[in-house]
Order: C-alpha cells, then sequence, then structure tokens
C-alpha cells in the first residue's frame, strides 16, 4: 500500500509518462471491474446525514470547495476514472454476470474478480498571499483501491497525497480559479491511475495439497508464503490454520487428492503479505485532515516499513458490493479479521508565532504527535507508543509558508516515526501452553501469566510429519475462550458449540505480547456519568491533549492487561458488513469492569517570569500521576510524581495566546515522560 506526493507540474508529468509505459502488457490473473463513482464523500462539509457530527465525516472538504465535488463533477470524475482504468489496466471486465465454471459455486467464480474503486479522502483549502495576489492551495487524498469482490479484502491500494492550487486577485471569489482547480483534478486522477497500473502486478500464490489431517488438508504454503486464516484457495477452499511454512484447508464443496494444485489471486509482494496484519483505527484526527485521510497515511507508512503491513478496509464496499454483486448472483463472503488493529490519535497542537528582534521577522513553531497502540482481538493492549515530530520556522513578512502547510509536513513525518517505533519495539511472542481437560471446558498451564480473561486461541493437536512439508504438522481441533485466570494458569471454555475431548499433547497457540505483566486483572480508564474517560484535573493550567497522552503512556508501561474506553465504538463500524467471527471477537465485548485507572494532572505557575536577552522564561510546578480505584473508591497502587518545568521561554512582548502556546507544547513533551514513569510504578493491586 503506497502513496506519493506530487505538486502540479508533477501530476502532469506522470501523467503523460505513464500513458505511454502502463502495465497493459502483463499477464493477468484477476479480472478487474472498474466502478464509475467517486466514493468517501458520503459525509463531508458539503453536506452529511441529518444528525451526523463533522467528527464522523467520510472526507474532509473544505466548504468552500463544494463546487469541486458536486454530484454532477463526481459523477464526472467517476467516469473518466472507469475509462482511465480500462485503458491502463489489464483485465478489465464490463460484465460480471458470468457463469461458474464446471464444478465450481458463483462464488469462486467472483473470487478472481476484484472490483476498482476512486475514493477521495480529503480536499482542504489554504490561502497564501503573495503580493497583490493570493496562492490558493488545495491538498488532496485520492485511493484507488483494487478489492476482491467476494470478501472485501484489499487486494492492492495506492495513494495519491498532491495538491492542486490557482491564484486570484486578493478580495477576489474562488470562481475565478473553479475551471483551474475542476482540471487539475482530473490531472491528479489521471496520475493515480498511472502510477498504480505501473505497480499493480497480479499474480497467482499457488500451493500444493501434500496430505490430510483428519477431514482436512495440508498443504505446503504458509504465512511465510503468504497465506493466513481465513484465505480463499480456488474460491472454494478456506484456509483454517496457517504456520510458517504449510496450511490446514478445508473445502467447501467436494473433496481434494493429494498433489492437488490450489491457488489465489494476489497483488501484493509475497515478503508483504507474510507480514503480521494490521487494520488502522483512528480515534482522533485534526478536522483539517480528518480520519479516513490519516487512515491512508498510516497505511502508507506501514507498507513502507518492514515490520508489519496493513490491511485496509473499503469504507465504502458494502455500497459497491450492493451495486455489483446483483449482478454476479453470488453471495458475500466475509474475510478474516486482521492480526492486530492498530489505533491512532495525531495530536496537532497548534503553532506558535512569537516576533523577533528583526523587523518582520518572527519565529514560528509547530508540535505534532501520533500516539498509536496496538491492540489484540480480547481488546488488550499490546504495545502503546508515540512518534513526535517538532520544529522552528523562520517567517518574513508575507513570504513565508502557511502554518497549516508545515504542520501537514510535520504531521507526515511524526507518521512515520511513529510507525518505526511500531516496527522497532513491538515484539510479539508466539506461545504454545500444554492443556489439559477440565469441567466444562480445557486448563492451560500458564505459569508465566500471558493469559487474560476474553483471549481467543485455538488448540492444536499434532499430525506428524508428512512429505514436502518441513518439520511436524499440527492442525487445529477446536477454538476455545479464556474465561478465568490464577496463578498457575487459565480455565477456557469452548467457543464452538460441540465439546472436542482434548487428549496429552494438544497445545494452545497464541502470540503474547512482549509485556511482563504483575497481574492478570483488566484495567481500563474510570468513567463519568455518560460514560467517558475522565481525568482528575487538579490545577488552575489546564493541558487538553494530557488525556490521550495519559491513557497512550498508562498502556505502555503499566505492568498489567489495558482496555482503551470505548475502542469497540470506534472499532465496530469499520467490522460490521466486511468482518467474520465478530460475535466472538473480545474487543467488541468488554468485560466487567473491577479496577479502573484515572490520570491525575496539576500544573500550577512558580515563581514570578523573568526577562532575559529579549526572552521572557517562567516556571512551572507539575504533579503527574495514576490513582486506582474500585467502585469510586481508591485502591493501593496509585503512584504520582512532581516535577518542575523551568525556563518555558517566550519572547518578551508575546501575546498570550503565543505564551499558551509554547507552554501546551513543553506541557507536552514533560507530561508525557512524566505519566509514562509514573505508570511504570503504579502496581496492580492485590
Amino acid at each position: 500500500m503506497t502513496a506519493r506526493k506530487f505538486g502540479l507540474a508533477a501530476l502532469a508529468a506522470l501523467a503523460c509518462l505513464a500513458a505511454g509505459t502502463a502495465a497493459r502488457a502483463q499477464t493477468p490473473s484477476l479480472r478487474l471491474y472498474p466502478v464509475g463513482g467517486l466514493f468517501g464523500l458520503d459525509a463531508t462539509g458539503c453536506g452529511r446525514p441529518a444528525g451526523s457530527a463533522a467528527s464522523n465525516d467520510t472526507a474532509y472538504v473544505s466548504s468552500e470547495l463544494c463546487f469541486a465535488v458536486t454530484p454532477e463533477r463526481r459523477t464526472a470524475l467517476g467516469e473518466r476514472f472507469r475509462q482511465r482504468v480500462a485503458a491502463r489496466f489489464p483485465g478489465v471486465v464490463d460484465d460480471l454476470s458470468v457463469a461458474p465454471g464446471e464444478g465450481l459455486t458463483r462464488e469462486a467464480t467472483v473470487t478472481g474478480t476484484a472490483v476498482v474503486s476512486l475514493h477521495m479522502t480529503r480536499l482542504d483549502l489554504w490561502r497564501v498571499p503573495n503580493g497583490p495576489s493570493i496562492e490558493v492551495h488545495a491538498p488532496l487524498g485520492l485511493t484507488l483501491m483494487v478489492s476482491d469482490m467476494a470478501t472485501g479484502e484489499v487486494l492492492f491500494s495506492e495513494s495519491l497525497n498532491g495538491r492542486v492550487s490557482g491564484i486570484m486577485s486578493r478580495g477576489g471569489s474562488l470562481q475565478q480559479i473553479q475551471r483551474q482547480i475542476d482540471g487539475q483534478l482530473e490531472t491528479a486522477l489521471d496520475a493515480l491511475v498511472d502510477q498504480a497500473a505501473a505497480r499493480f502486478q497480479p499474480r497467482a500464490l499457488t500451493a500444493q495439497v501434500r496430505g490430510r489431517a483428519g477431514d482436512r488438508f495440508v498443504i505446503d504454503q504458509g504465512r511465510s508464503g503468504g497465506l493466513r486464516e481465513g484465505d480463499f484457495l480456488g474460491g472454494d477452499v478456506r484456509v483454517v490454520h496457517a504456520d510458517a511454512s504449510y496450511s490446514i484447508v478445508e473445502p467447501l464443496l467436494g473433496s481434494l487428492t493429494v498433489g492437488q494444485a490450489l491457488s489465489r489471486p494476489v497483488a501484493q509482494p509475497t515478503t508483504a503479505l507474510a507480514r503480521p496484519s494490521m487494520l488502522v483505527v483512528v480515534a482522533d484526527a485534526p478536522e483539517h485532515v480528518g480520519r479516513r485521510h490519516l487512515a491512508a497515511m498510516i497505511e502508507t507508512a506501514l507498507g513502507e516499513a518492514t515490520a508489519f503491513s496493513a490491511a485496509p478496509v473499503n469504507p465504502s464496499f458494502v455500497d459497491i458490493r450492493n451495486q455489483t454483486l446483483g449482478q454476479s448472483g453470488a453471495d458475500y463472503r466475509a474475510r478474516a479479521l486482521p492480526d492486530y488493529f492498530l489505533r491512532v490519535t495525531a495530536l496537532v497542537l497548534p503553532s506558535v508565532s512569537m516576533p523577533t528582534e528583526v523587523r518582520d521577522v518572527s519565529i514560528r513553531s509547530h508540535q505534532v504527535r501520533v500516539l498509536v497502540e496496538v491492540i489484540d482481538h480480547a481488546g488488550r493492549v499490546l504495545f502503546a507508543g508515540q512518534g513526535v515530530e517538532s520544529w522552528r520556522d523562520a517567517e518574513v513578512a508575507d513570504l513565508s509558508f502557511s502554518a497549516e502547510q508545515r504542520d501537514d509536513l510535520a504531521l507526515i513525518a511524526a507518521v512515520r516515526r511513529a510507525v518505526e517505533v511500531v516496527g522497532r519495539e513491538f515484539r510479539p511472542q508466539p506461545l504454545r501452553l500444554p492443556v489439559s481437560a477440565a469441567a466444562g471446558g480445557v486448563r492451560v498451564a500458564d505459569p508465566g501469566g500471558a493469559l487474560t480473561p476474553g483471549v481467543s486461541a485455538s488448540i492444536l493437536r499434532r499430525v506428524g510429519r508428512i512429505a514436502g512439508i518441513e518439520g511436524e504438522v499440527w492442525a487445529p481441533v477446536t477454538d476455545v475462550e479464556v474465561t478465568a485466570t490464577d496463578q498457575d494458569g487459565a480455565t477456557a471454555r469452548f467457543a464452538g458449540v460441540q465439546a472436542v475431548s482434548v487428549r496429552s499433547g494438544d497445545q494452545l497457540a497464541w502470540e503474547a505480547p512482549s509485556l511482563a505483566t504483575a497481574s492478570r486483572r483488566w484495567f481500563i480508564q474510570c468513567a463519568d456519568a455518560r460514560g467517558d474517560g475522565v481525568v482528575s484535573a487538579r490545577g488552575s493550567i489546564l493541558q487538553p491533549t494530557f488525556g490521550p497522552i495519559a491513557v497512550n503512556a498508562f498502556a505502555a508501561a503499566f505492568r498489567a492487561p489495558v482496555r482503551i474506553r470505548g475502542f469497540e465504538d470506534e472499532l465496530r463500524p469499520l467490522l460490521i458488513g466486511q468482518f467474520e467471527g465478530l460475535d466472538q471477537t473480545g474487543v467488541l465485548s468488554p468485560p466487567a469492569e473491577d479496577v479502573c485507572f484515572e490520570p491525575v494532572h496539576q500544573v500550577e505557575p512558580r515563581g514570578v517570569p523573568r526577562p532575559r536577552q529579549g526572552m521572557v522564561l517562567s516556571d512551572y510546578a507539575l504533579t503527574i500521576g495514576f490513582s486506582l480505584r474500585r467502585h469510586g473508591q481508591r485502591v493501593e497502587g496509585g503512584v504520582g510524581k512532581q516535577q518542575a518545568l523551568t525556563g518555558v521561554a517566550t519572547s518578551d512582548g508575546a501575546d498570550v495566546g503565543a505564551q499558551t502556546g509554547v507552554l501546551q507544547q513543553a506541557l507536552a513533551e514533560a507530561t508525557s515522560t512524566m505519566a509514562r514513569q509514573s505508570a511504570a510504578e503504579t502496581l496492580p493491586p492485590r
């Protein structure tokens, strides 16, 4: 999943170049059906459903640029997209009503077909004075998605983060440059399709049936070869378990024979398919960026890294499916859940401009923090961290970059840093734990305390050695959910309707977090009467960013399982209608709360501000920590840390807004460190 950034000239050059080098000569392993339409604009500043808040918008579009995305323009852009895809991509079809092949269901036939769709995630507006004129810049986010028609799985995506622009007179209206913007949108669309076609290399991932595992079969491709649980081969053969070098599969129709070849169409390198997958869930994003555009930025950064791969969701797939599957007569098949969820919160602190001793020159500071939490299917935070970017710019009268543009660049850098932190520091550990039969379920030996209530896992049984497979083969016999834990292990119930007799030697397979835990009890942020997370803010100076910073720090350093309050509500809209097994997904069913944590925040001025060499230095007293509560009453284990924040510098003559902004940037840095230290020292109650 990649993105490219282009200005106007680069977009035009790319479109001309790619027009002669598109990948029409490739032999297609997928049938592609381009959908005429521009998706993602169901709720924007140009119109949203009654009762829908701006925070739920499907894309950010400046209300001043609504003329660029009217229904008529969207229809025209969608038709241009359809024609461009047909001209540039291999294997394009315009009819989905194809009868299934011999021995295949319609669903199997559809599995070899993908829909190609165009999505807008952002169309912002910046104005930059330039002498007698105004430069108008419109940051643009477009994404092309190739989605498996049967499951909705995004097989390939390409994003373009560009900018359309124009010049108008001071006091003039945007209508002066409407034609320029319309034309540049078309150029950007063409460039996106052309760069995607140049990178799109569909192929068949093949495997051979090597043996049997009960009434299932063993094939010679596994996670390292690009297969994972829930994948379909040949349309009607489903992967039920994927180890490193082999997979266990079951046919939904008929049977298989040893030596039979199976395949599935893919459009990513094997190295990318083999990585653990993450579904990006944006908890909060700057209004002028939008959640879906931020998600696309994170997915792009994941695609450029090497540790994990993105598992994008086509947010419009339900609508696209309803439009297209009716032609094919096929039923929809839900896709398997990704390995992890990556929760993201972007904090773009207000930029601060302060005068200098040089006439018409000021200094503007920027700071962006991207908070990330890796969460498993049970809802437990396995890892938490931050990506931070900050810098200062010298501004000269009207000859400076816009503050919005510099904030954008800082956000891009912070996103990359956050993804790098995840790839560098998150190292899950595969576990195989012995199990034994217990009344009504299974007993799991877990002296290390890795398991917690709500964890779902598979019980594996040794099959033995099979020719063509390296090492011993293990196959799943049932799924279980952990219901209770103690100091020696865990008790689990069967997740299916039928209990299975557990044998000696069976093992529970699960990937544990790298965190060492001192308690198996769940912890979550304390809530008010409305169910919103609370912070004990006791000082005279407030810090709006402290809540998310504190929760992220607690999840990162506290030595016990932590859940994020409300995460199930953030996640559910992405899963409904696309993924299977939601009723068995613990992340959507929070357990009963026992002990909660309450972040504590107190900031007070300390002493009197003092002048020094054209600056004013101020000091503050900080108290940052966490209290633990059960049923509203404090319990032992909480920790608070005190620290002096000294020498917070502002220019002599800076206004109140600048003074406040500088302090907030300094507090974000100091409280991030203090909150993590306090969380590490907070002890889970006995």
